[in-house]
This record gives C-alpha cells, sequence and structure tokens, in this order.
C-alpha cells in the first residue's frame, strides 16, 4: 500500500472522534501504528526512501494535534473507556 503525506492527513488530520466506529484506544494510537506500518508498506511496494520520510514527517507533525482533538472530541461525548 503507497501512503503519501495527503493520504496522512486524510486519515489523522482532524479526525473527529466516534466511538460507535473505534474503541478509543484504538484511535490514540492510530499515529504510532502508522508510523510503525508505513516502512513496512513502502518498502515491500519499492517506494522511496525520500517519499517515506515524507510522510513520516506528516504524521510526526499531526500527531499531537490529532490526538489532542480525539481526546478532546471524547471528553466531550463524555466517553472515557480508555484514558
Amino acid at each position: 500500500m503507497r501512503w503519501s503525506a495527503a493520504r496522512v492527513e486524510r486519515a489523522i488530520g482532524n479526525t473527529p472522534y466516534l466511538a460507535e466506529s473505534f474503541p478509543l484506544e484504538v484511535m490514540l494510537d492510530t499515529p504510532d501504528l502508522l508510523r510503525a506500518f508505513i516502512p513496512f508498506a513502502h518498502a515491500q511496494s519499492g517506494i522511496r526512501e525520500a517519499l517515506t520520510s515524507r510522510t513520516l514527517a506528516a504524521i510526526d507533525e499531526l500527531r499531537t494535534s490529532y490526538k489532542r482533538e480525539v481526546l478532546w472530541e471524547a471528553d466531550y461525548w463524555w466517553l472515557d473507556d480508555a484514558v
């Protein structure tokens, strides 16, 4: 699978927490899971290291704000199942 900075943005950029979709702990682990998975997926697909680095940089840039937004949404909806 090919990941890009744009795909990362769609996956974790301004993503609202939806309790009926995924457990809170899964949502909070998503950036770390992507950071571990993408280098493997890119290596399997033969994607250049420079593109992988850009994609990982996008994750690093969005990680904190993504988690903050997920926690805010969970708190707003009184969903404290994992924190």
